[in-house]
């Protein structure tokens, strides 16, 4: 598997739990933050930081914290748009985050918008900040 596909599947992860977990925290930090020589941790280290990750990292954490998602956003990209939506399922309400990143390039243009739904603000911001991280398509 790909650091791209890597960060992918943690995107996903990210859109679909529903609430913080330090195993995500450490996998962010592993993935797209702490890395060795440009390069993301080995799959071996990131299993092993995420099985164990109260006493293995001390990744912040970024799904909890907003600041913490917030320091994800690469160079000249910035939150667009905050939305919460209010969804009915079967009676029931289910409320849900989804933010946009507006990216720009290094000459101040327009150059790409991220969306990224979450259960909370700060795993919306996470998933929309590593998704403005990938490489576009």
């Amino acid at each position: 598997m790909t650091p791209d596909d890597r960060l992918s599947g943690l995107v996903e992860r990210l859109e679909k739990s529903s609430g913080p977990l330090r195993e995500l925290d450490v996998l962010i930090f592993g993935l797209a933050v702490d890395l060795v020589d440009g390069k993301p941790w080995s799959d071996a280290d990131l299993e092993y930081a995420a099985s164990a990750a109260e006493r293995t990292c001390n990744a912040p954490r970024y799904t909890s914290s907003i600041d913490a998602a917030m320091a994800l956003l690469p160079p000249h990209c910035e939150l667009s748009e905050i939305s919460r939506n209010v969804c009915w399922d079967d009676g029931e309400p289910e409320r849900e985050w989804c933010v946009t990143v507006h990216q720009e390039d290094e000459d101040g243009y327009a150059r790409a918008q991220h969306s990224a739904p979450g259960d909370t603000f700060a795993l919306a911001i996470c998933a929309a900040a590593l998704k403005s991280r990938s490489p576009q398509p």
